[in-house]
């Protein structure tokens, strides 16, 4: 197992002003950048263009993250449409109350609020289900005493947007759970398969805010309950079943209290259930539950630091050093990146998760770790079911050589070339460095650790991975006096694509109010793409995005910027994902052809050929428009050299028959894999 994988840092759920900031505490600036951004740029940048240019959803007087902590805020239906979940705040004075936008598939935006009752609210979290686009949302409110949770669903099937149920309450005082005192807020929503037949299974975990020290427990609270369309019709309150992870609990009550920082996947292939993150006593963790939420739970961790060389200066005396001048030992973990996803990929095999890599130092006299400012970068980490590993690649390497993004090693950012040796120096003798910043805002004791965002998108059936965040490195070097003047209050839109299932990535697509006219006079803050990239054929993808236009930079509850609010907005990117060579059928030696199934359309049976100049283990799965996993006809079995038939009758993996629809069917043999597109008709 790779040590220095370790980091899976899926970032968790914290939105208090406690977290790893207060163990930490920023040295003193030694390491001086010039103010450059070097970004030695050797890839081209993905074609890409706005499909949908930025469209108005709801003003707010609420400045700071108005989506979900840790999981999308914006769902995609399988007709194209989309969901939104955020919270705001219509004047000064009224209180936050949580909204919803309604998106057409062409980008027409309506919004309002989804309950009626005028009290605080906030941090909902949003699922679809995949049968009926019905939308479902948890989210935390005021109660008598503390906070509760409540949930509630649109009929959307049915009548359309904007038929949402009375909210009614699922966690409240009253829920069992360890401690008498537990408050369960922050509720993130998901739905996935359910052992009972014709039925799936909505999942909303929240997060304890007992208060341990200085900030929430974060041991959590798992609800979850079995449901079809008949429900949501007869608008049943449904039959919830409550249960804590044993290993959270345990951290929870631990003498020497050891805090989770996490987020939570529900794998639409079967019927595991995972939460991702790391935690106080320096462990990456994966912890998951192969039934459903029902029963074991398994716990895998790693440690949750990689050691490397201190950079020498052309005079031979170390680069990074202490406040008493001694060399400091270096090592990169997790810094500024609480709030994420996490999506299933491969077939659910795969858990990824994006977030950052810090350069740190050891302790110092204090008992503190100095960590040195522009040396974060973006990271997409992923842990492996089949092999039980943790690993990650580099998101934001330009000038590294090919295959560095993936070689299980952090970029060093003095050293691209990898060679060893360091890149270049300054006339001063000083290590040059490429630098990073992967945070909306450039400085402060929480900002850091509040005001960022990495966010993955995903479209299974294609291998498609989008990966965005929030960049403020030139804004941090224009607030330090180190030129770029005109990013003094600019942000930057930071989206790197994938296409091979997170192998490899493209150079960097940026968006910023300077550089692109679409966002002229816009203050982007807190970006959420939308969970499914779609396909929209010849090998592009359509990405779908919420932000916070800020009136003023800054967030105004950190005492940064006025608090006179800003806009939500919607846009959606066309990009080339450019399908991967794998589908070239020349270029492979194992799959010789993936024909196109015939008939088709069909209705309600077709057939699929293909080819095999090599014999090998082929695997054939069908999935939606939305990337999910509705059947495998093919499980890794073995076949032989030459010609294959394969009938698929248009049902699911439950032999449920599907509507009609576009579906697609892609075959993996060895390394390599292809995708079509059919149609079933009725």
């Amino acid at each position: 197992m790779k040590k220095l994988v370790v980091l899976l840092l899926v970032i968790a759920l914290a939105g208090s002003l406690f977290a790893y900031n207060d163990l930490m505490v920023q040295a003193e600036k030694k390491v001086t950048n010039n103010g450059d951004v070097l970004k030695r740029q050797t890839r081209e940048i993905p074609e890409y263009g706005f499909e949908v240019g930025l469209t108005d959803m709801a003003t707010t007087f609420y400045d700071y993250m108005p989506g979900s902590y840790c999981s999308s805020p914006l769902r995609i239906l399988s007709d194209g449409s989309a969901y939104a979940a955020f919270h705001g705040q219509e004047t000064d004075s009224s209180k936050r109350r949580v909204f919803y936008s309604y998106i057409t598939a062409d980008g027409n935006v309506s919004t309002s609020k989804i309950g009626t009752d005028n009290i605080f609210e906030g941090y909902a979290g949003i699922a679809v289900d995949p049968e009926t686009n019905n939308p479902f949302v948890a989210w935390h409110a005021e109660a008598t005493a503390g906070y509760e949770v409540v949930f509630t669903y649109d009929m959307y099937q049915a009548y359309g947007p904007g038929y949402w149920k009375k909210p009614f309450v699922i966690i409240d005082s009253k829920t069992p759970s360890p401690l008498a005192d537990d408050e369960f807020l922050w509720p993130y929503t998901y739905i996935g398969p359910s052992p009972v037949d014709g039925k799936r299974r909505v999942y909303v975990t929240a997060n304890n805010n007992n208060k341990i020290n200085t900030g929430p427990s974060e041991n959590v609270l798992l609800a979850y309950a079995d449901f079809d369309g008949n429900d949501v019709i007869d608008q049943s309150e449904l039959d919830w079943t409550y249960t804590t992870v044993p290993k959270f609990d345990e951290w929870h009550a631990a003498t020497e209290w050891i805090r989770p920082f996490k987020t939570m996947a529900v794998s639409e292939f079967d019927g595991r259930i995972a939460y991702m993150g790391y935690n106080t006593d320096e462990e990456a963790f994966v912890i998951y539950n192969d039934n459903y939420g029902e029963g074991d739970w398994t716990y895998k961790s790693e440690p949750l630091n990689i050691s490397v060389t201190n950079p020498l200066k052309q005079d031979g005396t170390p680069q990074f050093v202490l406040d008493n001048d001694v060399p400091a030992k270096i090592s990169f973990s997790h810094q500024n990146d609480g709030h994420f996803n996490a999506v299933f990929m491969e077939g659910g095999s795969k858990l990824w998760t994006p977030g950052a890599l810090g350069l740190r130092g050891e302790e110092n006299a204090e008992g503190k770790t100095v960590i040195w400012p522009y040396y974060i970068f973006p990271k997409a980490f992923n842990y492996d079911f089949t092999t039980d590993e943790f690993s990650f690649v580099d998101l934001d390497i330009t000038g590294s050589p090919e295959g560095a993004a993936t070689d299980g090693k952090p970029m060093l950012p003095w050293d691209l070339d990898e060679d060893g040796a360091v890149d270049e120096y300054y006339d001063n003798g000083g290590v040059k460095s490429e630098t990073g910043w992967p945070c909306y805002f450039h400085e402060g004791d929480t900002s850091p650790f509040n005001e960022n965002t990495f966010y993955l998108a995903k479209n299974e059936a294609k291998g498609w991975l989008v990966a965005v965040w929030m960049d403020g490195l030139k804004n941090k070097h224009a607030q330090a006096g180190e030129g770029y003047e005109d990013w003094n209050e600019v942000a930057e839109i930071a989206i790197a694509i994938s296409s091979d299932n997170g192998a490899n990535w493209e150079e960097t697509i940026r968006l910023n109010s300077l550089e692109n006219d679409e966002l002229s006079g816009v203050k982007p803050a807190y970006v959420y793409p939308g969970d499914i990239v779609e396909d929209i054929g010849g090998g592009y993808g359509k990405l779908h995005l919420m932000m916070l236009d800020d009136n003023s930079f800054g967030s105004s509850i950190h005492q940064f910027g006025n608090a006179d609010g800003g806009t939500m907005k919607y846009a959606a990117l066309k990009i080339d994902f450019k399908d991967d060579a794998s589908d070239n059928n020349e270029t492979a030696p194992v799959l010789g052809m993936l024909a196109q199934n015939y008939p088709n359309p069909f209705n309600p049976t077709t057939t699929i050929s293909f080819n095999l100049v090599e014999a090998g283990n082929v695997t054939l799965d069908v999935y939606n428009t939305k990337g999910q996993l509705v059947n495998t006809l093919v499980n890794n079995e073995v076949y032989t050299t030459g010609n294959h038939n394969v009938v698929w009758n248009g049902v699911d993996s439950r032999g449920k028959g599907l509507t009609s629809g576009v579906y697609f069917y892609k075959i993996k043999s060895g390394k390599f894999t292809s995708t079509k597109k059919m149609i079933l008709l009725k």
